[in-house]
C-alpha cells in the first residue's frame, strides 16, 4: 500500500504548473475578457513567452516571417491555439517518460493525454459549452496520477491483472484495491496542490465516473467520452480498454447524436498528424 507521505513526496517532484496559467484559464473562458489582457498576462512571464515564441517560430508552423511578440503570435495563430500550446508546454516534461506499469512507452502517455484533451475540447465546442479550456486542461492532466503510481502498479501488476480477470473489475478499481489509492484520486491531489479550481479537481478525480454522481456533471461526461473516443481510435494503453462502462449513458445525457459523434472523430482524425507533429516541437 502506498503511503500519503510517499505520494506528497512524488507530487513535490513534479514540475508544477505556473500560477499564471491558472489566471490564464480563468480569463480565456471568460467571453468578455479582452484579448490584450490575456496576451499581457503571458508577456510578463519571460520563460513562458520564450518557449511560446520558440515553438511558433519552428518549422512546424511554417509562418511567413519570424514572430517576435506574443501579440503577433495571437494575431497569426489565434488566441485559442496559443493558450493550448502554453498549457501543453507547461506539462510536457511531466508526461513524456515511460509508464511501464500501465504498458505505456516513452511519450505514449503524453500523446494519449493531448489527444484526450483536444477531443474533449472538440466535444465542448460541438455542444457549445463555455468552459472549453477548463475541460481541455482537466483532460490534459487527468492521468498525472499514473506518473506517481507507475512503480507501485508495475510492482503489483500481476496481482492487479488477476483481480481484474477474476472479479471483472476495471483496471482502476483493481489498482485502488491493491495499492490503496487509484491514479484519478492522486491526480486530484496534484490539482489541489497546484491550486486548480474545485471544478477541475472534481473532473480529474471523477474522470472514470467511479463516483456515480459524476455522471451528471457535463464536463466530466465530456472528458469520459473523449477517453472512449481515444480507445476507439487506438490511442490507449491495454489497461484503458477495461475502464469505460457508461458509454451509452453518457452519450444520452450529453444529447449527442451519432452524426455529431462521427463529426468530432473525423475532425480530430483529420488533424491528428498535425497535432502529433506539434508535440515534437513543444
Amino acid at each position: 500500500m502506498i503511503t500519503i507521505n510517499k505520494i506528497i513526496s512524488q507530487i513535490d517532484g513534479l514540475k508544477p504548473v505556473p500560477q499564471v496559467l491558472i489566471q490564464l484559464m480563468e480569463l480565456i473562458d471568460d467571453k468578455d475578457a479582452p484579448i490584450t489582457e490575456v496576451a499581457d498576462l503571458i508577456i510578463y512571464e519571460p520563460v513562458i513567452t520564450a518557449n511560446l515564441l520558440k515553438t511558433v517560430n519552428s518549422v512546424h508552423f511554417g509562418l511567413p516571417r519570424k514572430i517576435d511578440s506574443v501579440h503577433e503570435a495571437v494575431i497569426l495563430l489565434g488566441l485559442n491555439q496559443i493558450v493550448d500550446i502554453i498549457l501543453m508546454q507547461a506539462m510536457t516534461n511531466n508526461f513524456k517518460t515511460a509508464q511501464d506499469g500501465y504498458g505505456l512507452k516513452e511519450g505514449e502517455l503524453w500523446k494519449q493525454s493531448v489527444s484526450s484533451a483536444l477531443i474533449a475540447k472538440l466535444i465542448a465546442r460541438h455542444l457549445k459549452t463555455d468552459n472549453k479550456h477548463t475541460i481541455f486542461t482537466a483532460a490534459l492532466i487527468k492521468d498525472i496520477g499514473k506518473i506517481i503510481l507507475n512503480q507501485e502498479v508495475a510492482d503489483s501488476l500481476e496481482k492487479i491483472k488477476t483481480i481484474v480477470e477474476k472479479n471483472e473489475l476495471s483496471f482502476q478499481e483493481a489498482e485502488k484495491q491493491v495499492i490503496g489509492m487509484d491514479h484519478a484520486t492522486i491526480g486530484a491531489l496534484v490539482a489541489e496542490k497546484w491550486n486548480f479550481s474545485k471544478q477541475m479537481i472534481f473532473m480529474i478525480k471523477n474522470h472514470h465516473i467511479s463516483d456515480k454522481t459524476a455522471i451528471d456533471h457535463p464536463g466530466t461526461q465530456m472528458i469520459y467520452l473523449a477517453d472512449i473516443i481515444c480507445v476507439m481510435l487506438g490511442i490507449h494503453s491495454e489497461a484503458d480498454k477495461l475502464s469505460y462502462q457508461f458509454y451509452d449513458d453518457v452519450i444520452k445525457r450529453l444529447n449527442l447524436s451519432e452524426s455529431g459523434l462521427n463529426k468530432i472523430m473525423t475532425d480530430f482524425t483529420s488533424r491528428k498528424d498535425d497535432i502529433f507533429g506539434l508535440l515534437a516541437v513543444i
